[in-house]
């Protein structure tokens, strides 16, 4: 991935309340696709999510650490803005390893579209022609479909 300029942040945390009145922090994930800036807002629990679905997928590499749940204290400012800056690592470290970018799983959990997802994956793909031959048809998809949503 260091070929290909794709940058994820988490520049906030905004405390939420849900329908019922409970207050919970949601982490503003912040993509930027060569320019193209998209932003979506994740609990923990949907981190937690990834890493879970990540590990049952037994891919080939060592995955980064998720920072622990914590139960009391997990509103507290200084906790909120250790853990943003935790996640973000923890999205950083795994774009790092091509076989979570090869995989789907972790485009899904960023909602990014096939666009933001097939160069990464053309980038850290085998080197084999067949499974270049595959990434390349699907970017010149993504390229066809982009055009013709315009």
């Amino acid at each position: 991935m260091d070929r290909y300029p794709l940058i994820v942040k988490i520049p906030r945390a905004e405390v939420s309340r849900s329908t019922f009145g409970f207050r919970h922090t949601e982490y503003v994930i912040e993509v930027d696709d060569c320019g193209k800036v998209y932003r979506r807002s994740r609990r923990f629990t949907m981190f937690s999510w990834l890493h879970a679905e990540l590990r049952r997928r037994e891919l080939a590499c060592a995955l980064p650490e998720l920072p622990p749940k914590k139960v009391m204290g997990n509103m507290h400012q200084d906790f909120v803005e250790r853990r943003r800056q935790q996640l973000e690592d923890y999205l950083q470290a795994l774009l790092k390893q091509p076989p979570v970018v090869q995989d789907g799983m972790l485009w899904a959990f960023l909602d990014a579209d096939e666009a933001t997802a097939v160069v990464p994956r053309f980038l850290c793909r085998p080197a084999s022609h067949a499974a270049a031959d595959k990434c390349l048809a699907q970017l010149k998809r993504a390229v066809a479909d982009r055009r013709d949503r315009k």
